[in-house]
């Protein structure tokens, strides 16, 4: 597409603190007492509070208070941490945590949360003083809204013969539908959505505020996507927006900026080596240290592990196909600049003493405990196995032969609903539910209580086989059989709690 796409890392991270800069403003000083025991290991107040004060949201640029938290708010809380430590204290009985890839990964959450947390409080320190703002105001362009029609050639010869064609009388819808190599547009004979002129690249940009409406180019503009020739049907100027409009959406940009310096700076300063060659694909060995940030080491194992999470490898619920051959991985070199950034700004944190703060503290360990969590999780699916008897049994249960037409009443209380059906029920009460009747209770649901009356049944279209419908039935049994594993851990627990 012509319009222009730029994703930074850095500046997604930022991006992330400005959002969550109130957090850690909103944690409570608490004494660090116990809260819980779970099999004798204390949960201590602070994480608790620490559990809160994430879930319920970050400040906003407005100043508005944050919602209190309620009782059931601080009792389901409280039932997470319990479960999140009961796995975590299984991972670890597994010898799960004691791995070389245990160890990376925690060590790399540690880093990633004190990076964060170096961000929220350079992003609370920084402050932009009003004159400032006004001055970015007042240079603000005015923007030029366009409505475009190109047509696209993949030489600059085709879009001179176009442009040739279009000087003796020819029409420009006509040309586009026959010449474009734009498949999106020529079907609108080259007409493109009116949008910002900013929105596309910037020599389409430049020419299309140039250019005067009405007329197409006499010359043609090159892009990455081709030769193009242009034809401004409209344009509308659009006027800054009043400074007490835009002044809560400068500010924060002008804060954003000034923390990017200040990490573009330490990562400017920082002295990275790698060590091994990154390539694309599969590794045989992933041992080792793949680069050194300031002399810390990066481990090539953590890099693989972050790698396979962005090319979505080994879900533990998908079927195992051991004739499967590795799929190929990519972006390496986008993971472990990563692993840079987070280096060079967790080593920050710590020169800012932020490791020994204690709502910090408390963040890590939850942390700690949702990834031993999940080992633990991918252990048991590892220890699990599913019969295929018991995948045709479902495939027969949950694998539809008829399709079903319903209508339905939502309302918002049961008593509704059940003076809805008593009124459908005059005259007749059917069981079982058959087409043109409805259902004698009414059913709950997120939207409220639904009173259903099935309308038709007729033969599915097309049901899936046993073997594509695997993909599906395969991980919700699994899941399934996983959460009994879990539900009877949590009964054979010794837990109290501290009133």
């Amino acid at each position: 597409m012509l319009y222009e796409r730029t994703r930074a890392w850095r500046r997604g991270l930022i991006a992330c603190a400005l959002l969550a800069a109130g957090v850690a403003g909103a944690a409570h000083k608490v004494q660090n007492t116990p809260v819980a025991w779970v099999n004798g290991q204390a949960i201590q107040r602070t994480t608790l509070v620490e559990l809160l004060n994430l879930r319920n949201g970050p400040g906003d640029a407005t100043g508005r208070p944050l919602p209190p938290v309620t009782l059931e708010d601080r009792q389901r809380a409280l039932q997470d941490i319990i479960q999140m430590e009961l796995l975590a204290q299984k991972a670890r009985d597994q010898g799960l945590t004691a791995t070389p890839e245990a160890a990376s990964e925690l060590a790399y959450q540690r880093d990633q949360v004190l990076s964060q947390r170096l961000l929220r409080l350079l992003t609370q320190e920084t402050v932009v003083d009003e004159a400032a703002v006004r001055e970015r105001h007042a240079a603000i362009p005015t923007e030029h809204e366009v409505s475009v029609r190109h047509i696209v050639l993949a030489d600059e010869a085709a879009a001179r013969d176009v442009i040739a064609r279009l000087d003796a009388g020819a029409s420009f819808a006509d040309l586009a539908r026959k010449r474009s190599i734009d498949k999106e547009s020529r079907r609108q004979g080259g007409l493109l959505p009116t949008m910002k002129a900013t929105s596309f690249v910037p020599p389409f940009a430049a020419a299309a505020i140039a250019q005067a409406p009405g007329r197409h180019g006499a010359e043609p503009v090159h892009t990455d996507f081709g030769w193009h020739v242009l034809r401004v049907e409209s344009r509308r100027d659009i006027p800054p927006p009043p400074f007490e409009e835009a002044r809560g959406w400068l500010a924060p940009q002008m804060v954003n900026e000034r923390v990017d310096e200040q990490v573009t700076a330490w990562r400017r300063a920082a002295d990275v080596k790698v060590l091994q060659p990154l390539g694309d694909g599969p590794l045989a060995d992933t041992s080792g240290t793949v680069a050194t940030v300031d002399g810390r080491p990066l481990s090539r194992v953590l890099l693989e592990q972050l790698v396979k999470a962005r090319n979505g490898i080994e879900n533990p619920y998908d079927p195992v196909d051991p004739n499967r051959p590795a799929p190929p991985l990519a972006g390496r070199e986008g993971t472990l600049e990563e692993l840079v950034m987070t280096s060079v700004l967790a080593h920050q944190a710590r020169e800012r003493q932020l490791d020994e703060n204690p709502s910090v503290l408390a963040e890590a360990e939850l942390q700690e405990k949702t990834i031993a969590g999940r080992m633990y999780v991918r252990w048991l699916i590892s220890q699990t196995r599913i019969d295929p008897d018991e995948l045709k049994a479902l495939y027969r249960s949950d694998v539809p032969v008829h399709d079903f037409k319903v209508s339905q009443i939502v309302v918002a209380e049961e008593a509704q609903a059940a003076e809805l059906i008593a009124r459908l029920d005059q005259g007749a009460v059917v069981r079982p539910l058959k087409p043109g009747r409805h259902a004698a209770k009414p059913v709950r649901t997120d939207a409220g209580w639904v009173v259903v009356r099935l309308d038709a049944v007729r033969p599915t279209a097309r049901r899936p086989g046993l073997e594509e419908a695997t993909a599906w039935l395969y991980p919700k049994l699994m899941n399934d059989k996983v959460q009994v594993r879990l539900q009877q851990l949590r009964a054979s627990a010794d837990i109290q709690l501290v009133q």
